[in-house]
């Protein structure tokens, strides 16, 4: 029996001693995922600013990328904007802030419109309102809005959001952008989620 123990504890070291030899190489750094030469899913975030596409504090140069904005692969640069959040495939170079694109993939979370009263908070900072069963916040300091303004949002607006999902399962909004109003069998709108039935 003893014996028996001693062999397993041997393979399990010999494993883990391959596994961490193994794991020691060099290569591109990168902040998520990971191809070959560095490419993969470089940052996941929100862009906070142009002149190059700043995403979680790294500036990414964009001379030659690809642009997929809302589905459409025909995008450049400029149907960007702030506050959306997006997907940067590209590498990441040793300085840990700058890098290069490949591709830019921006889909908002969810478009569609205000089925709800809007409800401001007692400080007059936030806005909670829903869009298909979803309960969106707004902030009045954090959230971009275009076409759109914090003091001027109501029932029935039409909006196209990107933001992120907190734990409760708020979708808190970095962007907002004004849609218009709602025309019923006429109006595209969007909902990303999981199927539930």
């Amino acid at each position: 029996m003893r014996n028996s123990i001693h062999k397993i504890y041997l393979a399990v070291s010999l494993i883990v001693t391959i596994l961490i030899a193994g794991g020691c190489g060099g290569g591109s750094s990168s902040l998520a995922g990971g191809g070959i030469g560095g490419t993969g899913i470089t940052a996941f975030g929100t862009i906070t600013g142009f002149g190059s596409v700043f995403v979680n504090g790294i500036e990414f140069e964009t001379s030659g990328s690809l642009f997929d904005v809302d589905d459409d692969d025909t995008a450049v640069e400029g149907d960007l904007g702030i506050g959306m959040v997006v997907t940067v495939i590209g590498n990441l170079n040793d300085d840990g802030v700058t890098g290069t694109a490949d591709s830019i993939e921006y889909d908002d979370e969810i478009e569609g419109p205000i089925t709800s009263t809007v409800d401001e908070d007692l400080g007059l900072q936030t806005k909670t309102f829903t869009v298909f069963d979803t309960t969106v916040v707004v902030s009045r300091s954090s959230t971009v809005f275009s076409n759109a303004g914090y003091a001027t949002l109501t029932q029935d607006d039409l909006v196209e959001i990107s933001g992120f999902v907190d734990e409760a399962g708020t979708l808190v909004a970095t962007r907002l952008e004004g849609e218009g109003t709602l025309v019923p069998g006429t109006t595209e709108v969007e909902l990303n989620g999981t199927v539930s039935e």
